[in-house]
């Protein structure tokens, strides 16, 4: 009697361990009930009462708007190249409450190293994201030093810090746009400039009176309005 070689059953084609129908069909039921219950009027109760008793944590959580309470974020947006050889370290912020506005007086709380802790950083901080909002200037041969601005808010320190990275060069241009065009060095358009003279004298409970200049090119011209 002859012997025939049978294949062993799990050698055959079997459906992938990765992928079956099954499963599939099961990945479409869960989104679909899952978007079902978040239409519903109960959808957020259900799905905070299904976490607390050892469920699956939900797969979108809404954004929690805070009006107080939070920190400020100091951020590095980049360094313009001055032509006299220095360079322009350029900071802005993000003040993560919705409407408490923040004052932080120059000091450890506020302050910007080496140099300071008073290098004219601001002290008063808006809601919100607010870019391009400071510089500060470092000498030609700052070579791989970096500026560090700390701010103290709410009890809660964040720091920023600027270094001379190639990637992190930017233009005026760029700041003057906020990011959104940058039409290169031969662009004839340049930015306003706002000069401020500097006080005599104040005193303590007495109005200052400042004095403000504002320069433009007048590039690009105005449009024609339509008749």
């Amino acid at each position: 009697m002859t012997s025939r070689h049978v294949r062993p059953r799990s050698s055959r084609r079997t459906q992938s361990k990765y992928f079956s129908p099954s499963s599939a069909f099961s990945a479409v039921i869960v989104v679909i009930l899952g978007a079902w219950i978040q239409a519903q009027p109960f959808g957020s109760a259900f799905v905070t009462s299904a976490f607390a008793q050892g469920g699956q944590l939900p797969t979108a959580i809404p954004q929690t708007k805070w009006a107080s309470g939070q920190d400020v974020m100091p951020y590095f947006e980049g360094w313009i190249r001055n032509p006299d050889g220095s360079f322009d370290m350029v900071f802005g912020y993000f003040n993560r409450n919705w409407e408490e506005q923040l004052a932080i007086p120059i000091g450890a709380e506020n302050s910007v190293e080496p140099g300071g802790p008073d290098r004219g950083q601001p002290t008063y901080f808006l809601p919100r994201r607010q870019g391009w909002v400071y510089r500060v200037r470092v000498p030609k041969d700052f070579g791989k030093q970096a500026v560090t601005w700390t701010i103290t808010a709410n009890g809660k320190t964040q720091k920023a810090y600027g270094e001379l990275l190639p990637v992190e060069e930017i233009t005026e241009r760029i700041v003057m746009t906020r990011g959104n065009l940058n039409p290169g060095e031969g662009d004839t358009n340049k930015p306003p400039a706002v000069t401020i003279a500097a006080a005599q004298s104040a005193s303590v409970g007495e109005p200052l009176k400042l004095t403000a200049s504002v320069s433009d090119d007048g590039l690009p011209k105005p449009r024609e309005a339509a008749p």
